[in-house]
């Protein structure tokens, strides 16, 4: 993606998150099953920013297996 294409999915996710009321769920799958084994999924790199700039605003959760 070029910079200018990358500016717009950000400007994109910002205008999502902040049209929020009152909560926001934002979730990502850790991994994806295929044939022969599992591919690992990172969350998407806005997601992290987030969670870097957020300011203690996101809580982590996790699903056990």
């Amino acid at each position: 993606a070029t910079d200018a294409q990358l500016e717009e999915e950000r400007r994109l996710f910002y205008v999502g998150v902040t049209r929020a009321r009152t909560h926001l769920y934002l979730c990502h799958p850790p991994r994806e099953p295929a044939a022969q084994s599992e591919k690992i999924q990172w969350p998407s790199r806005f997601l992290l920013e987030l969670d870097e700039y957020g300011e203690g605003l996101l809580d982590h959760w996790g699903i056990e297996e």
